[in-house]
């Protein structure tokens, strides 16, 4: 019997030895440079620098269509600093609708047309993709903050995205880090160990509320359709007006409050700021029409609303893309991936070229150049 339990906790100080030796490989693998997005500690993950090449290996290795240059943007050439003469520079920052698939990307359709209808010999358009996956309001600020004022834009055309709002409070609000006056100063990287420590900590929280031992400041983000293609990220925007809960109200102010730093600080660095957005499907159609959800009706357009108001209260340009996109989708042309929430290769074309031709016939007051055209 003493044998048996000398071989039982020998096997069991074994397996757990290889599940924590296992676990701490793979966080460490997770922060390098092996794929095409890496954790960083001023504003979450950024996309590998200089990717891809001969160090990456793994999942990412064989991505031809993607590069992104030694400052983590994706651009086939660094960002040139100091800026050179007679460049205008605008920084498109979005998440993954602007980082886009196949090129050319929205960005690469808007210099293109830039610099075929307003760029002359002694002018050029730099137009930086400043897109990146799963970036919300929180991570734009921060990394505005640690390194887009130093590409020295003329001027950032910014788009939120329908799913920053549960991004910013659901994802990123526990990393972030803020100064004694309450302004985000950075946001760090976050690795198994810290989403292990998260998972459960909501758990607890939940079975603590469930109890009626402690009252949820959160959304509960286990308890939706779990059918949904994509459970919980649209939660705020299922919910019809005047019916709007406390939790989406609160968790869109958030995301607010980053949007109005940002163009604070756009604006003291004399930067001509735009703000622009673009509808989801289930925006323009029900959305157990636009992918495998239960949810039969239209995402609503709250966030949007909001922002319209908060960026017009500030002297700041909004458009919307809302009206166009609806159009030619309910006149049959499909934008969008099936099943899936993102652009096709004929929804970014469309779109790019939509947002260079408003560029083009609103120069001055989408990016601060020049004077409208008359045609």
């Amino acid at each position: 019997m003493v044998l048996f339990k000398r071989v039982v906790f020998v096997l069991i100080v074994y397996f757990i030895s290889f599940i924590l030796l296992r676990e701490a490989i793979s966080n460490y693998m997770e922060w390098q440079p092996t794929r095409l997005f890496i954790p960083h500690n001023k504003f979450n993950h950024i996309t590998t620098p200089n990717f891809p090449n001969d160090k990456i290996i793994g999942r990412d290795k064989n991505i031809s269509t993607v590069k992104i240059n030694s400052q983590g943007v994706r651009e086939d050439t660094d960002v040139i600093l100091p800026k050179p003469d007679g460049v205008f520079r605008i920084l498109i920052v979005g998440d993954s609708f602007i980082f886009g698939g196949d090129k050319p990307t929205i960005p690469d359709h808007i210099e293109s047309a830039l610099n075929k209808f307003l760029g002359t010999e002694n002018l050029k358009f730099d137009v930086v993709n400043c897109g990146v996956p799963s970036y919300s309001p929180m991570l734009h600020l921060a990394r505005l903050k640690h390194q887009y004022l130093s590409f020295d834009p003329d001027a950032i055309v910014y788009f939120p995205d329908l799913t920053d709002v549960y991004d910013d409070t659901h994802r990123y609000k526990w990393l972030a880090k803020f100064d004694t006056n309450g302004e985000l100063t950075h946001v760090i990287g976050s690795s198994r160990i810290l989403r292990a420590k998260r998972r459960h900590k909501r758990q607890v929280n939940y079975l603590l509320s469930v109890l009626g031992l402690r009252e949820s400041k959160l959304r509960d983000v286990r308890s939706q359709d779990k059918r949904s293609k994509y459970p919980h990220i649209f939660d705020h925007a299922v919910e019809a007006n005047p019916n709007f809960s406390n939790y989406t109200l609160e968790e869109i102010e958030l995301s607010l409050s980053f949007i109005k730093e940002f163009i604070k600080i756009s604006t003291l660095n004399n930067i001509h700021l735009s703000v622009a957005m673009y509808p989801h499907l289930p925006q323009i159609i029900p959305a157990n029409q636009s992918y495998p959800t239960s949810f039969d009706s239209l995402y609503n357009r709250l966030f949007e609303k909001k922002i319209q108001e908060i960026v017009e209260k500030e002297g700041v340009q909004f458009k919307s893309f809302f009206e166009p996109i609806k159009k030619r989708v309910l006149t049959g042309k499909d934008l969008y991936i099936k099943n899936d929430m993102h652009f096709n290769e004929n929804g970014f074309q469309f779109l790019g070229n939509t947002i260079a031709q408003w560029i083009i016939q609103n120069p001055k007051t989408a990016i601060g150049f020049g004077l409208p055209l008359e045609n």
